[in-house]
Protein backbone atom coordinates (compact mmCIF):
# COMPACT_ATOMS: atom_id res chain seq x y z
CA UNK A 1 0.00 0.00 0.00
CA UNK A 2 1.10 3.69 -1.17
CA UNK A 3 2.09 6.16 1.11
CA UNK A 4 -0.69 8.05 -1.10
CA UNK A 5 -3.39 5.34 -0.09
CA UNK A 6 -2.69 5.72 3.31
CA UNK A 7 -3.16 9.43 3.52
CA UNK A 8 -5.95 9.38 1.56
CA UNK A 9 -7.52 6.78 3.94
CA UNK A 10 -6.59 8.85 6.48
CA UNK A 11 -8.42 11.76 5.37
CA UNK A 12 -11.60 9.91 4.69
CA UNK A 13 -11.33 8.33 7.87
CA UNK A 14 -11.13 11.81 9.60
CA UNK A 15 -14.08 12.97 7.73
CA UNK A 16 -15.63 10.10 8.95
CA UNK A 17 -15.45 10.87 12.53
CA UNK A 18 -16.42 14.28 12.01
CA UNK A 19 -13.26 15.48 13.35
CA UNK A 20 -12.71 18.12 10.63
CA UNK A 21 -15.82 19.28 10.82
CA UNK A 22 -16.47 22.86 11.76
CA UNK A 23 -17.84 23.67 14.79
CA UNK A 24 -21.54 24.01 14.88
CA UNK A 25 -23.18 27.37 15.24
CA UNK A 26 -24.43 28.01 19.31
CA UNK A 27 -27.36 30.00 19.48
CA UNK A 28 -27.78 32.71 20.45
CA UNK A 29 -25.37 33.43 18.03
CA UNK A 30 -24.33 36.75 18.26
CA UNK A 31 -20.82 39.12 16.69
CA UNK A 32 -19.50 42.29 18.34
CA UNK A 33 -16.85 44.74 17.81
CA UNK A 34 -13.39 43.92 19.52
CA UNK A 35 -11.98 46.95 19.67
CA UNK A 36 -11.39 49.08 22.61
CA UNK A 37 -13.21 52.39 21.47
CA UNK A 38 -16.94 51.29 22.06
CA UNK A 39 -18.15 49.38 24.70
CA UNK A 40 -20.21 45.78 24.03
CA UNK A 41 -21.56 46.41 27.46
CA UNK A 42 -22.94 49.07 29.72
CA UNK A 43 -24.31 48.40 33.29
CA UNK A 44 -25.58 51.07 35.40
CA UNK A 45 -27.91 52.14 38.57
CA UNK A 46 -29.80 55.63 38.49
CA UNK A 47 -31.17 56.32 41.60
CA UNK A 48 -34.03 59.39 41.95
CA UNK A 49 -33.21 60.45 45.52
CA UNK A 50 -29.60 61.64 44.45
CA UNK A 51 -29.78 65.49 43.33
CA UNK A 52 -26.47 65.57 41.00
CA UNK A 53 -26.58 62.00 39.80
CA UNK A 54 -22.79 60.81 38.00
CA UNK A 55 -23.54 60.64 34.57
CA UNK A 56 -20.85 58.00 33.97
CA UNK A 57 -22.20 54.08 33.96
CA UNK A 58 -20.80 51.97 37.05
CA UNK A 59 -19.18 49.74 33.99
CA UNK A 60 -18.38 49.15 30.53
CA UNK A 61 -17.03 46.42 29.24
CA UNK A 62 -15.58 47.00 26.08
CA UNK A 63 -14.68 44.13 23.10
CA UNK A 64 -11.48 43.35 23.85
CA UNK A 65 -11.93 41.94 27.13
CA UNK A 66 -11.29 45.02 28.92
CA UNK A 67 -13.51 46.03 31.88
CA UNK A 68 -13.67 49.64 33.34
CA UNK A 69 -15.13 50.19 36.77
CA UNK A 70 -16.52 54.24 37.86
CA UNK A 71 -17.17 54.50 41.57
CA UNK A 72 -19.48 57.75 42.16
CA UNK A 73 -17.75 60.17 44.41
CA UNK A 74 -20.66 59.71 46.95
CA UNK A 75 -20.17 55.72 47.13
CA UNK A 76 -17.39 54.13 49.73
CA UNK A 77 -15.10 52.97 47.00
CA UNK A 78 -15.29 56.06 44.80
CA UNK A 79 -13.15 56.02 41.78
CA UNK A 80 -12.05 54.19 38.57
CA UNK A 81 -11.21 50.68 38.45
CA UNK A 82 -10.26 48.23 36.02
CA UNK A 83 -9.96 44.76 35.15
CA UNK A 84 -9.35 42.28 31.77
CA UNK A 85 -11.55 39.28 30.66
CA UNK A 86 -11.04 36.87 28.02
CA UNK A 87 -12.31 36.44 25.22
CA UNK A 88 -13.89 33.30 26.13
CA UNK A 89 -15.02 34.99 29.15
CA UNK A 90 -16.65 37.97 27.40
CA UNK A 91 -19.10 35.46 25.24
CA UNK A 92 -20.18 33.57 28.64
CA UNK A 93 -21.29 36.98 29.68
CA UNK A 94 -22.96 37.98 26.29
CA UNK A 95 -24.76 34.68 26.39
CA UNK A 96 -25.74 34.79 29.83
CA UNK A 97 -27.56 38.20 29.13
CA UNK A 98 -29.14 37.00 26.25
CA UNK A 99 -30.37 34.09 27.95
CA UNK A 100 -31.77 35.60 30.73
CA UNK A 101 -34.09 37.68 28.19
CA UNK A 102 -32.18 41.07 28.07
CA UNK A 103 -31.38 41.51 24.43
CA UNK A 104 -35.15 40.55 23.32
CA UNK A 105 -36.51 41.97 26.06
CA UNK A 106 -39.83 43.71 25.63
CA UNK A 107 -41.08 46.60 27.79
CA UNK A 108 -44.80 47.11 27.30
CA UNK A 109 -45.18 43.30 27.26
CA UNK A 110 -43.62 42.76 30.75
CA UNK A 111 -44.99 45.84 31.80
CA UNK A 112 -48.59 44.80 31.37
CA UNK A 113 -47.83 41.28 32.81
CA UNK A 114 -46.37 42.93 35.58
CA UNK A 115 -49.67 44.81 35.88
CA UNK A 116 -51.27 42.46 35.64
CA UNK A 117 -49.80 40.47 38.41
CA UNK A 118 -49.65 43.31 40.90
CA UNK A 119 -53.43 43.99 40.54
CA UNK A 120 -53.93 40.08 41.42
CA UNK A 121 -51.95 40.82 44.57
CA UNK A 122 -53.92 43.82 45.42
CA UNK A 123 -56.87 41.59 45.51
CA UNK A 124 -55.72 38.76 47.32
CA UNK A 125 -54.05 41.22 50.50
CA UNK A 126 -55.98 44.20 49.72
CA UNK A 127 -53.38 46.67 50.23
CA UNK A 128 -50.87 48.66 48.14
CA UNK A 129 -47.16 48.52 47.64
CA UNK A 130 -44.95 52.10 46.82
CA UNK A 131 -41.44 52.06 46.45
CA UNK A 132 -40.21 55.20 48.45
CA UNK A 133 -36.54 55.55 46.49
CA UNK A 134 -37.19 54.18 42.71
CA UNK A 135 -34.00 52.73 40.88
CA UNK A 136 -33.62 52.10 37.50
CA UNK A 137 -31.65 49.26 36.51
CA UNK A 138 -30.03 50.07 33.03
CA UNK A 139 -27.86 47.62 30.96
CA UNK A 140 -26.96 48.39 27.42
CA UNK A 141 -25.67 46.02 24.82
CA UNK A 142 -24.03 46.80 21.19
CA UNK A 143 -23.43 43.93 18.82
CA UNK A 144 -22.27 43.90 15.13
CA UNK A 145 -24.32 40.60 14.57
CA UNK A 146 -27.40 38.72 17.11
CA UNK A 147 -29.27 35.71 15.85
CA UNK A 148 -31.33 34.36 18.64
CA UNK A 149 -32.53 30.73 17.18
CA UNK A 150 -31.87 28.76 14.28
CA UNK A 151 -35.20 29.93 12.90
CA UNK A 152 -35.83 33.27 13.62
CA UNK A 153 -33.73 35.69 11.74
CA UNK A 154 -30.33 37.75 11.91
CA UNK A 155 -30.37 40.88 12.92
CA UNK A 156 -27.38 43.66 12.21
CA UNK A 157 -26.41 46.50 14.32
CA UNK A 158 -27.81 45.64 17.13
CA UNK A 159 -28.49 48.34 20.03
CA UNK A 160 -30.67 46.97 22.71
CA UNK A 161 -30.87 49.19 25.93
CA UNK A 162 -32.38 47.66 29.03
CA UNK A 163 -34.26 50.07 31.51
CA UNK A 164 -35.96 48.77 34.72
CA UNK A 165 -37.19 50.09 38.12
CA UNK A 166 -37.09 48.61 41.07
CA UNK A 167 -36.16 45.24 39.67
CA UNK A 168 -34.70 43.04 42.47
CA UNK A 169 -37.91 43.77 44.27
CA UNK A 170 -40.01 43.46 41.19
CA UNK A 171 -38.03 40.64 40.99
CA UNK A 172 -39.05 38.99 44.98
CA UNK A 173 -42.47 40.47 44.23
CA UNK A 174 -43.66 38.67 41.26
CA UNK A 175 -41.78 35.75 40.87
CA UNK A 176 -44.43 34.40 38.47
CA UNK A 177 -42.59 36.84 36.02
CA UNK A 178 -40.23 35.04 33.68
CA UNK A 179 -38.68 38.39 32.01
CA UNK A 180 -38.30 39.92 35.33
CA UNK A 181 -36.60 37.20 37.20
CA UNK A 182 -34.37 36.61 34.24
CA UNK A 183 -33.22 40.42 34.03
CA UNK A 184 -32.80 40.47 37.86
CA UNK A 185 -30.41 37.12 36.99
CA UNK A 186 -28.29 39.16 34.12
CA UNK A 187 -28.09 42.47 36.71
CA UNK A 188 -26.61 40.16 39.45
CA UNK A 189 -24.16 38.65 37.34
CA UNK A 190 -22.78 41.75 36.26
CA UNK A 191 -22.83 43.36 39.86
CA UNK A 192 -20.70 40.22 40.53
CA UNK A 193 -18.32 41.25 37.65
CA UNK A 194 -18.13 44.86 38.88
CA UNK A 195 -17.46 43.88 42.61
CA UNK A 196 -14.69 41.11 41.63
CA UNK A 197 -11.55 40.96 43.70
CA UNK A 198 -9.11 40.97 40.23
CA UNK A 199 -10.01 44.98 40.01
CA UNK A 200 -6.98 47.49 40.09
CA UNK A 201 -7.52 51.01 41.02
CA UNK A 202 -6.27 53.30 38.17
CA UNK A 203 -7.82 56.74 39.49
Amino acid sequence: MTLITLLTISAVSLAANGKDKQPEKQFPYFKYSETATEPVIEYNLVHDMIAEPDPEPLMRIYGNGRVHVHYPAYMKKAGDYELTITKKELKILIRELANNGIIDFDRQKVKQHRDNLETEERNKKQELFYYSDDSHTVIEVRLNEYQKLPTTAKINNVYKQFSWPNLKQDARRFPGSQEITGASNAADRLEELKNSRDLVKVR
